[in-house]
């Protein structure tokens, strides 16, 4: 997978995660789907994970989503089902991926079934 959409993934799960500061469950969350999705052993290393809490403010989490809203409707699609079938890979987030479908829309200015996997319609 290329880096800069393993980027905007991580940062999309992370938006969709909290809106505030991410507490010690979603960081786990975040942590894991980026070693297990991504191969990212250590979001620590080069300030990833810190860089990624600091979405946690209003004004950095508008950036954040005109930022991935600004790679136009298809390219929020793809990004909505790929985390969609990352979701459904990861026990914690198989529980909850109906509102992370609902935040992934809304993050993305998507309709909830555009967020869907085409199998999952």
């Amino acid at each position: 997978m290329q880096a800069a959409l393993s980027a905007d993934l991580l940062m999309l799960l992370r938006l969709a995660l909290s809106d505030d500061a991410l507490g010690m469950r979603e960081s786990e969350v975040l942590r894991r789907v980026a070693r297990d999705a991504f191969g990212i052993a250590d979001l620590d290393e080069e300030g990833l994970f810190d860089a990624l809490d600091g979405f946690g403010s209003s004004a950095n989490a508008f950036q954040a989503r005109q930022v991935l809203r600004g790679g136009g409707r298809e390219y929020g699609i793809t990004l909505a089902r790929l985390l969609h079938t990352i979701a459904e890979s990861d026990v914690e987030l198989m529980r909850r991926r109906d509102r992370l479908g609902t935040r992934v829309a809304d993050i993305l200015d998507l309709s909830p079934d555009e967020v869907k996997a085409p199998a999952d319609r």
